[in-house]
């Protein structure tokens, strides 16, 4: 696999300000070795496939939701009827002030700075309600208003399901000391907190 630069100007027609595509990959072939110049997030609609990312691998299905840092080498893979992903792609500057406006104390989703992207499972009910909103968003003008409501409505459903596994999570009282007492000092501590 050969490795590219993907420019988001690439993907945009005149006044569009993101991408959104559902793309349907069946091979290896489908999509060269990449990184961008700009952040995407995506989820698994259906089918199976393989993550090629920074050096690894990671098994695909249907409600994996991914946040690609600008930074990270990826592509994908699959065999048989393919793997069916909805993808999100916008300007740096909007993650920046996502960033600013939302998450300055966090080092989860794009800010993770391990070595891999961000990366959770999905119910599937929520990757309907995702797959509903994408929907919509790919039949009106690709403006900052449709990408920030987008992206607030993507972020708002993660959240909340983080705060109902926290929150069960909590009622076990061994549990919960054993984060505080590891989580202490990390940005983690402090959504732990907010959330009880």
């Amino acid at each position: 696999m050969r490795d590219s630069v993907f420019k988001l100007s690439y993907f945009l027609s005149a006044n569009e300000k993101f991408h959104i595509a559902r793309v349907n990959i069946t091979s290896s072939q489908d999509l060269s070795l990449h990184s961008h110049d700009y952040a995407e997030i995506l989820w698994v609609e259906k089918g199976t496939g393989i993550h090629h990312v920074n050096g690894h691998q990671f098994r695909l299905s249907p409600g994996d939701l991914i946040m690609v840092r600008p930074k990270d080498r990826h592509t994908f893979s699959s065999s048989g009827k393919g793997i069916v992903i909805v993808n999100v792609a916008f300007p740096v500057e909007t993650l920046d002030y996502f960033r600013q406006r939302y998450f300055e104390w966090s080092n989860l989703y794009f800010w993770t700075t391990g070595m891999f992207p961000f990366q959770m499972r999905l119910s599937r009910d929520i990757v309907k309600r995702l797959s509903s909103r994408a929907e919509e968003a790919m039949k009106y003008g690709r403006s900052n208003i449709q990408l920030d409501s987008l992206l607030l409505f993507i972020f708002r459903q993660i959240i909340q399901r983080y705060r109902f596994g926290y929150s069960m999570l909590f009622k076990n009282s061994i549990v919960r000391n054993f984060l505080f007492r590891e989580l202490r000092g990390s940005s983690l501590y402090v959504t732990v907190i907010s959330i009880m």
